[in-house]
């Protein structure tokens, strides 16, 4: 019922469980009283000027992930976009 619900998810090789998104959303807004994002945000900010490129803080969750806050190129078209704690399709582009 636990994975079901995505509190949980189950490793296919070793069986063991790990926390699933619902808990990951849990821990991540715990989080926000801990001003995570502010001591992360000007690492993300000289990250997306030294590659010119929009950068996200993201949790990896099987093929999904959870932002957590990003930082958008200089000029950059804006194609990108985000919303804090909004699970998204992994994917890499260039």
């Amino acid at each position: 019922m636990l994975q079901y619900y995505g509190f949980v998810r189950q490793n296919p090789e070793s069986k063991a469980y790990v926390p699933g998104p619902v808990l990951i959303r849990i821990g991540v807004a715990s989080l926000q009283g801990m001003d995570l994002r502010k001591q992360v945000r000007p690492f993300l900010e000289q990250l997306s000027r030294d590659a010119d490129e929009t950068v996200h803080l993201v949790v990896r969750e099987g093929q999904q992930v959870l932002f957590l806050d990003g930082s958008r190129a200089e000029g950059g078209p804006g194609r990108v976009s985000y919303r804090c704690l909004h699970v998204g399709s992994l994917h890499v582009g260039r």
